[in-house]
């Protein structure tokens, strides 16, 4: 009578360990598989982000290294910049658009509201030596994805001169745009 007490005791024992060893096997699996999925789910977003911000990217990067992109910063000339700098932003599905000299004064701006302190932020990194920057930036309209380099000359599209000044662009990310990506 002991000893068959003494076995059920030890085969309850058994089968209590194995089921320890099981549940911690498959909390180890879901923790796995929930890992897996915030991986993929994030590297879902940065294509999301990288295939809408394509277009923000190409304006900051191509109209950055342009002679009359560094002319303009020294002439300042209005109706060039609304030409070439405020009507490409519906092309771009951008919302605005900003140039700063070198001691970065701001010589222009376009769809932008007064934003300068978030601006100052983007601008940060270009007055540190970086030549590109893109940044997400909260605003009281949504999130703000800016994009901006330092201007230089036609000739130095690997932007080893001096810059010539920094231009940021920028698009909210509001519920129409979010829309868009969605549809």
């Amino acid at each position: 009578e002991t000893q068959i007490i003494l076995m059920v005791g030890m085969l309850a024992l058994v089968v209590f360990v194995a089921l320890g060893f099981h549940r911690q096997a498959e909390l180890r699996r879901i923790r796995r598989l929930f890992l897996a999925r915030v991986a993929e789910e994030s590297a879902m977003f940065e294509k999301v982000v990288g295939l809408a911000g394509a277009s923000l990217e190409t304006f900051a990067r191509d109209y950055t290294y342009w002679d009359e992109l560094v002319r303009f910063v020294r002439t300042r000339d209005p109706d060039w910049a609304r030409q070439n700098l405020a009507e490409p932003l519906e092309s771009y599905r951008a919302d605005a658009v900003w140039v700063f000299d070198t001691a970065g004064v701001l010589l222009y701006s376009a769809g932008a509201e007064d934003d300068g302190a978030l601006v100052e932020t983007a601008l940060a990194p270009l007055r540190q030596g970086r030549r590109f920057v893109h940044c997400f930036l909260w605003t009281a309209h949504g999130p703000l994805e800016l994009r901006g380099a330092t201007i230089h000359p036609t000739s130095d599209p690997d932007r080893r001169t001096p810059p010539q000044g920094a231009f940021l662009v920028g698009r909210l990310w509001g519920p129409d745009f979010v829309k868009v990506l969605s549809g």
